[in-house]
């Protein structure tokens, strides 16, 4: 390109980019910008073929404050020297790289990537605004030896990396007459630390020192001329360091040291009285001896440890247990010490190795092999516990009795095993206070139920020795969930927590004994009720109903008291006295109502009138607004057994609160223990069918099915498919869940009724996604045809995932009633379980799911006469219709899977299943279907 057309592309129309990538196809053959890029401050070159031309791609970006480039040894100095590039990030692949900065560059940070290379010089001393350096050699090339000739930094350095491979000694000078400077990074694999490289280097932020293999002693020199460093780290490798390696007048708040053994043989005379904090770490086969950190006594401010006793690293398990345990070094007397770390530290008293830490708040256990705390006097002031232990290789958890002598304790975490599988007693000890979190046995469930106890054995208000008695039982519990039935007290805690399986453990005895007590002492004129926890009964209905019936409400818990009404979440239960005062639940005492003042809708005579079926007529209806006359007619008319599941539906669907706070107070006392569970459970589902808020998708029975699932292990079966029925008639949805069901029970064999009409089971009425095929996807994203769209992709059919594979089960005891079975648009990938004992069968349908075989098991319905696989996943025939010897039609209309759509499913070019001669020769009468 001439010049001047060079120069009209930079006097074209602005690109305002404040990033830009640049690529071959932005270049003209000569490597000039096709256009000018004025406001582009961050350039990334992503050149494979074109060579630029750096003065022209200047101009082309008069704005360029960084660049990110990959070049080659040649174009370094002009990069370098481009005007106002104050950023410069270059990848050089060369093995040769030298680079010497002018004294007109304007580069404030230069940042050097090297790949492969062999020989490297860096003079950056006449660059005066240059503060940030950093040169690096990336991981693969660690055996790569690198000639450093010159690493030469400007006065103006603030920062400086080196992370290069194996470079022998550091060249002078290094940092030069740089006073100040944040930060100090040099990680060699091989190479050694000069005496004179940090050169007038006063102040420093952050100074790190690391060699992956051992090089020569540290001097007492190198840091001779430091005054203050905030944070320092040393991470060598068998490279001692001298006795005076810190000078008199360095001021040190931060320390990290790793070192072998070797390595740490002048440690003791050490002198850090500014030191804060220090993480010192015996690298391999090197633990600290018994007195080598006896010089922390010299630093008096030390508020934060970290002592990691590294032995030797094992190939096995195995090799871990048989290792022979070194004992921990013992620590001086750290009178401001406010955090402990121990990692791999061994013992078999902890305070004996620590003594008295008197302001002490945090400790931290990890692999740590210890018996025991030791004294608690020696911890007086710790706040916060952490032990995590290994059980795989025999790590078991230190005895905890003494956390419970600990005054200030707020939190402990223990994620080990115990001894013997004993039940960590110290932690059922802990004040309520204290937060606890248990991870045991790698098993995140066992773990949780362990919380759940010991924060409930924590807030009970029970003796020394029944919390532990109880904490013991309940332990060995912890992996199941039937809770067996015990003495009043040990139920009356379970009431108080709010783990599931208690709660309904608790309550089950509840409504045991609740019967009896009423029976016992009936409430009259002589008896005064306490409600204890949430009734589900309001004070106005109590107070009217005790009016009317004699009896008195307490307010406190007094003497005068003769019956205890325990609702949920009781509290104070240690109160209770089970010789003087008769507890009872809200059914009981709805039972004690109805006998003693029926309402009008609970006598007889009602029900022969007619006024109990008109209401439930209401119930049953879709329009609300009969569902809130009803509740009112109930309010006054009171509630029967048949009205129970029509109104509890109606309070897990409805979205109107105050409408379900009514039917919650109608339906107070009704029902055993678990019903009321349910009835008092926040879950609802009024939010699990319609479509989407945000996507506008039809809901299918995914969202129903995996909440109902859930509420099951709190409602129990019973409650949950009366549940599914009663949605079921409402909704048209809901049956899926009993049909999934592997035992029987009486409302799966109701649910399974309405799906026979004669010889015909219609498994498509229950298990169907009938109303999302009719209703399509609520999107415009896919046209016209939404049914062709789940043919290809059932998965929509699962709204989010939340159905996951069908599996039903047939009911194999019809098997010789039915003839006809549908299973049509039941999202099934495989036939339900028991389809082989319907033999009797001569018409199936499976249109519209995704089958791609048929079982061998599937020869076995010999008598099919009709047989439907149209809209199916099929790749090739099913060779086992070939003994269906009776078949007399055969429906194969998209029986394959369609292609891949694009945003319109073509269904032009569908394939055919193919019909194999020998089928046809054999059923010449068939009728077979195919694509139309």
């Amino acid at each position: 390109m001439p010049a001047s057309a060079a120069q009209d592309n930079l006097n074209s129309p602005l690109i305002p980019h404040q990033k830009y990538s640049l690529y071959d196809e932005d270049l003209d053959a000569q490597g000039r910008a096709l256009a000018c890029h004025r406001g582009v401050t961050e350039l990334h070159c992503c050149l494979r073929k074109t060579q630029p031309d750096w003065v022209h791609l200047a101009q082309a970006f008069p704005d360029l404050r960084v660049l990110h480039v990959s070049a080659d040894n040649a174009q370094l100095a002009t990069l370098a020297a481009l005007p106002n590039i104050e950023q410069l990030d270059i990848t050089c692949t060369d093995e040769v790289v030298a680079v010497e900065l002018a004294a007109s560059s304007a580069l404030q940070k230069f940042q050097l990537t090297l790949q492969g290379t062999k020989q490297l010089s860096l003079d950056l001393r006449a660059a005066s605004q240059l503060e940030v350096v950093s040169v690096r050699m990336p991981n693969g090339d660690t055996d790569q030896t690198v000639a450093v000739n010159q690493l030469a930094m400007p006065d103006s350095l603030k920062e400086v990396t080196i992370e290069l491979p194996q470079i022998g000694r550091m060249p002078l000078p290094f940092i030069g007459c740089s006073e100040e400077l944040r930060l100090i990074n040099v990680n060699l694999q091989q190479g050694d630390f000069p005496a004179e490289m940090l050169g007038e280097a006063r102040r420093v932020g952050r100074l790190t020192l690391r060699q992956s293999q051992r090089g020569q002693p540290l001097s007492a020199a190198l840091l001779r001329n430091l005054t203050s460093v905030d944070d320092l780290v040393l991470d060598l490798k068998d490279s001692e360091c001298s006795a005076d390696l810190f000078p008199a007048q360095l001021v040190l708040h931060s320390l990290i040291y790793a070192n072998s053994a070797q390595g740490r043989v002048n440690m003791a005379q050490w002198r850090l009285p500014h030191l804060r904090k220090a993480e010192l770490f015996a690298m391999e086969n090197g633990p600290f001896g018994d007195d080598q950190l006896m010089w922390l006594a010299h630093s008096p401010q030390l508020t934060e440890l970290e002592v990691r006793n590294f032995q030797t690293r094992y190939r096995t398990y195995e090799e871990q247990k048989r290792a022979p345990v070194v004992p921990m070094p013992k620590l001086p007397a750290l009178p401001q010490l406010k955090s402990l770390t121990l990692i791999q530290c061994h013992g078999e008293d902890l305070s004996r190795y620590t003594g008295t830490l008197p302001k002490l708040e945090a400790i931290e256990l990890y692999s740590c092999r210890l018996d025991r705390l030791g004294d608690p006097t020696a911890f007086a002031q710790l706040r916060s516990f952490y032990v995590n232990q290994q059980a795989h290789v025999g790590e078991m958890a230190p005895e905890l009795d003494e956390l419970c002598h600990l005054p200030c304790l707020e939190a402990v975490h223990v994620q080990a095993d115990f001894v013997n599988d004993d039940a960590p007693m110290a932690l059922a000890l802990l004040p309520a206070k204290c937060k606890v979190t248990v991870y045991f046995d790698n098993n995140g469930r066992i773990s949780e139920v362990l919380e759940k106890i010991i924060k409930l054995l924590a807030s009970a208000q029970l003796p020394l020795e029944l919390r532990q008695d109880y904490f013991r039982r309940l332990f060995a519990l912890r992996a199941k969930r039937q809770i067996p039935a015990e003495e009043d007290r040990y139920n009356l805690t379970l009431l108080e927590g709010r783990y599931s399986p208690f709660k309904k453990a608790g309550q089950q005895w509840l409504r045991q004994i609740s019967d009896t007590s009423v029976a016992e002492l009936p409430l009259g004129p002589d008896t005064c009720l306490f409600v204890c926890g949430r009734s589900g009964f309001k004070a106005a209905q109590l107070q009217a109903k005790a009016d009317e019936i004699g009896f008195t409400l307490c307010k406190t818990l007094d003497e005068r008291v003769t019956h205890i009404l325990v609702g949920a979440s009781p509290k104070n239960t240690h109160l209770f006295d089970s010789a003087s005062h008769r507890l009872i639940d809200d059914s009981a005492l709805q039972d004690l109502f109805e006998q003693q003042t029926p309402q009008f809708l609970q006598q007889p005579s009602a029900l022969d009138s007619g006024m109990v079926e008109s209401v439930l007529a209401m119930l049953a209806s879709p329009d609300e607004a009969s569902h809130r006359v009803a509740v009112e007619m109930l309010k006054q008319g009171g509630v029967t057994e048949a009205m129970w599941m029509p109104l509890f539906l109606i309070l897990k669907t409805s979205t109107d609160p105050q409408l379900r706070e009514s039917i919650k107070g109608l339906l107070a006392g009704h029902g055993d223990a678990l019903f009321q569970l349910a009835v008092n459970d926040r879950v609802l589902f009024n939010d699990v069918r319609g479509r989407d808020k945000e996507s506008n998708d039809l809901k299918c029975q995914g969202p129903m099915l995996k909440r109902i699932k859930t509420v099951s292990k709190r409602w129990g079966e019973a409650v949950s498919g009366q549940f599914a029925l009663a949605y079921f008639e409402r909704f048209g949805e809901g049956l899926l869940y009993l049909l999934q069901q592997k035992t029987d029970s009486a409302e799966r064999q109701q649910a399974i009724q309405w799906l026979v009409e004669g010889s015909r089971l219609d498994w498509n009425k229950g298990c169907g996604f009938n109303h999302i095929l009719n209703g399509g996807l609520g999107t415009d994203l896919y046209q016209p045809d939404d049914r062709q769209l789940y043919h290809w992709l059932p998965g929509l059919l699962d709204y989010r995932y939340t159905l996951g594979k069908s599996k039903t089960q047939l009911p194999v005891e019809l098997a010789e009633q039915i003839t006809d079975l549908n299973l049509e648009n039941c999202y099934l990938d495989v036939l339900p379980k028991g389809f082989e004992q319907f033999t009797k069968l001569t018409k199936l349908n499976c249109q519209f799911n995704h089958l791609d075989k048929l079982p061998a098991k599937f020869g076995l319905l010999t008598e099919l006469e009709e047989l439907d696989l149209s809209y199916n996943h099929f790749d090739e025939f099913p060779k086992v219709l070939l003994k269906l010897k009776k078949l007399k039609r055969l429906d194969l209309r998209r029986a394959k899977r369609p292609d891949t759509p694009d945003r319109s499913p073509n269904y032009q070019n569908d394939q055919e299943l193919e019909v194999p001669e020998a089928f046809r020769q054999q059923l010449p009468d068939c009728v077979i279907l195919i694509n139309d």
